[in-house]
């Protein structure tokens, strides 16, 4: 554990993201044949911000639809519960990203265009 400072100078922690295991059965967890590279990175997160972008501008036509606060406060709610709920499930189990990443960036985009309409 000499090459894990942080977890040597902090001590024992409840994080599931400091826990030995996450260091040494990380890459057992994935099955995958292909390295990550630099291009897929982009081009993921591109994804994920058109998906984010395209909710987050529906929930924004909403607001400007009615001129109504509240009618986006639901929207706005199940995008801060939603995306709370798929950031844990991700966090907790790793292996479900694939189909936890674009259902967060969705429901962030519902919270992201509320808020920011009303604001």
């Amino acid at each position: 554990m000499a090459r894990h400072r942080a977890l040597e100078m902090f001590g024992r922690s409840g994080n599931p993201a400091f826990k030995s295991k996450a260091f040494t059965e990380s890459s057992s967890d994935f099955s995958t044949s292909e390295p990550m590279t630099l291009s897929g990175t982009v081009n993921k997160t591109g994804l994920y911000l058109l998906l984010c972008f395209i909710t987050a501008a529906w929930t924004w036509s909403q607001f400007y639809a009615t001129g109504d606060p509240g009618s986006v406060y639901v929207y706005v709610g199940v995008g801060i519960v939603g995306g709370l709920i798929a950031a844990l499930v991700t966090i907790f189990k790793p292996t479900t990203a694939a189909i936890s990443a674009p259902i967060y960036a969705l429901l962030e985009g519902f919270a992201v265009g509320g808020v920011s309409a009303v604001v």
